[in-house]
């Protein structure tokens, strides 16, 4: 799992179509990021329902860091 320093907070990546994938599927995939890095970018999901990642053969939650909007 991949986390922002300071802080700890839990880094997702998001693609330039809006496709959300989890720090694990990006574990999977580094090598395709390394090597197209303008394919996506770093995010932290601050707050919110969880995301689920939009990965093929993944079914990951991601969890906002701050929890859901209160309205």
């Amino acid at each position: 799992m991949k986390y922002a320093f300071p802080g700890g907070y839990q880094v997702s990546i998001i693609h330039d179509c809006s496709v959300y994938c989890s720090s694990e599927c990006w574990e999977k995939d580094r090598e395709f990021y390394e090597l197209n890095p303008d394919e996506a970018s770093e995010f932290i999901h601050w707050e919110g329902s969880p995301i689920e990642c939009d990965h093929s053969d993944c079914s990951n939650q991601i969890e906002s860091e701050y929890g859901e909007n209160e309205s």
